[in-house]
């Protein structure tokens, strides 16, 4: 492959990139010009419906709109932090709402100047992306300075590298592939010794979580909720849980090629000849 070939190529990509940039910011604006609002979820109390890290993107609404089930997101009338959660009861002095996981109903009612807006679309994941963007681009924007005077291939391979670590930083930072939250821990209902202990996943990818030196287990995937039978802490009162990932054989090879894709790259770039990129001459005089 030529380089003004490899260079055509890289301007295109990297336009292309520009341009869905550009795009997105755009209908972020109008969103937000019309009365749209967008949160990204930091707390399981929806479990599975929103688990942590979805972008929740909100229209506005009228209190009487609202019916039995819908998810809205409001402030919390007593400290004003927003909550987006489902609607338990309508009722005459506002809503009751309650997170899907929750056991119980939220304290407060909800009244019309505390009401946000309906959940019109809802991404999990994403908001995980959208909170790592900064992080990920200014690794990005040192990457390019370090390497601008790098020869080719070399600049090539050593952007891969950068990039890798610029990703593997943010996600080091946001912790978006594995965690665990426990919620309520209460005795077994048949007298048996130790504690029934409900747990929620919190990460992208399927996980098991289990006592380190007992039988008790539970698969979960993002939002899930489990209970553990946990008994190797009952002398003591302190119960441990751990997770392992908890992948399909296909999912583990996906995994392993995703993580070799930079050296794969690396190693493409240096097999391939390159021509040399034309020295720049300033023109003469006239």
């Amino acid at each position: 492959m030529s380089s003004t070939t490899t260079r055509t190529l890289r301007r295109t990509a990297l336009g292309l990139g520009a341009l869905l940039v550009l795009s997105a910011v755009v209908a972020a604006v109008l969103f937000r010009l019309d009365g749209g609002r967008w949160f990204i979820v930091e707390t399981p109390s929806m479990g599975q419906s929103l688990p942590v890290g979805s972008l929740v993107l909100t229209t506005p609404t009228e209190l009487g709109a609202v019916a039995d089930g819908d998810v809205i997101t409001f402030r919390n009338p007593e400290s004003g932090v927003v909550y987006t959660h489902r609607v338990a009861r309508v009722t005459d002095a506002g809503l009751r709402t309650r997170g899907d996981i929750n056991a119980a109903v939220d304290p407060w009612v909800v009244g019309a100047d505390d009401l946000v807006g309906g959940v019109s679309f809802s991404a999990p994941g994403l908001g995980w992306a959208i909170q790592g963007l900064p992080l990920f681009f200014v690794g990005l924007a040192v990457v390019w300075l370090l390497t601008i005077r790098v020869a080719v291939p070399r600049r090539y391979s050593w952007r891969v590298v950068g990039v890798s670590l610029s990703l593997a930083v943010t996600t080091f930072v946001l912790k978006p592939w594995v965690g665990l939250e426990r919620m309520t821990q209460a005795a077994p209902t048949d007298g048996s010794r130790g504690v029934l202990l409900d747990v929620v996943s919190t990460g992208l990818l399927p996980i098991e979580a289990f006592e380190p030196d007992g039988p008790a287990s539970v698969p979960l995937v993002d939002g899930q909720v489990g209970t553990l039978h946990l008994t190797t802490g009952a002398d003591t009162g302190a119960y441990d849980v751990l997770t392992r990932l908890d992948l399909s054989f296909g999912w583990w090879v996906a995994l392993v090629l995703f993580c070799l894709l930079p050296l794969l790259w690396t190693l493409a770039v240096g097999l391939v000849p390159h021509e040399p990129e034309p020295a720049f001459e300033p023109a003469a005089a006239a």
